[in-house]
């Protein structure tokens, strides 16, 4: 849901309806989390063995099948209507968004369907184990390295600040080398590589470097970290002065162009001043001063 938020908050009316709409978010997830624990550890209370499975803990715990089935039904309709609805709504707007004149959103939610048919990943399911080792953890480490990137390039980089124009034309700001931004895709690899044990790769080794386990277990906060981290550097002091010149500044007030620190009024930015040197040389040229 974080991830896909913007996909929602996108059709806000304001900025205060999209933040107000998301207070309650933390506490719900918070609760679900906080009621799964308390469950878990009753079905070892009961039946001396921890149950996380709510099908399995519905079919013992309800006598009455008529009850049960509709327990079960209810839960099958919360999967479909929130979290199969929810995870599909971001990727099917990414595979729109490629094609726009071509795929409308209804085939980009066709599109991701079917790879999540391929991908076949319920199958996880049945062992919790394979579900939080083989699953869970990998699509952490994996959305977590790109969570990283545009954190660290929003925040730290851009601080809240870039020109959205340069975002929709093709040969913008942001197009990189032939469209492609070489640090965020040298910074994911080198995150799957720090993060993922050779042994996850087939290679008969059991880490890369000592404490590798650990990383790998907290997995999504080490891919934010570290693909931040290592985005920041290759973004510094190579794509930056490589591929967006006019882009100037530092870790302090950020890094922005003239008209970016102009139109968010970012008066200490050094941006700020050379846009202001522009806007004076064109009204002398206008004026013909």
């Amino acid at each position: 849901m974080a991830l896909s938020m913007p996909d929602y908050t996108r059709f806000a009316k304001s900025q205060y309806s999209q933040v107000f709409g998301q207070l309650s978010l933390p506490f719900i997830m918070t609760a679900i989390g906080a009621l799964g624990l308390v469950v878990t550890g009753a079905s070892i209370f009961i039946y001396k063995t921890p149950i996380w499975d709510p099908i399995l803990l519905a079919s013992l715990a309800i006598p009455n099948p008529i009850i049960a089935d509709t327990a079960i039904f209810l839960m099958m309709l919360g999967v479909l209507v929130v979290n199969i609805y929810a995870d599909t709504v971001g990727p099917a707007y990414d595979f729109a968004n490629i094609y726009p004149g071509k795929l409308s959103w209804f085939a980009g939610a066709v599109i991701v369907t079917l790879i999540a048919a391929a991908l076949q990943s319920w199958s996880y399911y049945f062992n919790a184990v394979s579900y939080v080792e083989n699953w869970l953890i990998t699509y952490g480490v994996v959305l977590g390295a790109v969570e990283g990137i545009i954190i660290f390039d929003y925040a730290v980089i851009r601080r809240f600040r870039l020109s959205l124009y340069d975002n929709y034309i093709p040969q913008g700001r942001f197009r990189y080398w032939k469209g492609i931004n070489p640090a965020a895709f040298i910074s994911f690899a080198i995150t799957m590589i720090l993060v993922f044990p050779p042994n996850y790769y087939g290679i008969p080794i059991t880490q890369l470097y000592p404490g590798q386990a650990w990383v790998y277990q907290n997995g999504w906060i080490s891919s934010i970290v570290i693909a931040g981290i290592i985005y920041l550097i290759l973004m510094k002091f190579w794509v930056m002065p490589r591929y967006q010149p006019e882009v100037i500044g530092d870790f302090k007030n950020g890094f922005n162009a003239p008209d970016e620190a102009y139109i968010f009024g970012v008066k200490d930015h050094p941006a700020y001043k050379i846009a202001l040197e522009y806007i004076q040389q064109a009204q002398q040229q206008i004026t013909g001063g």
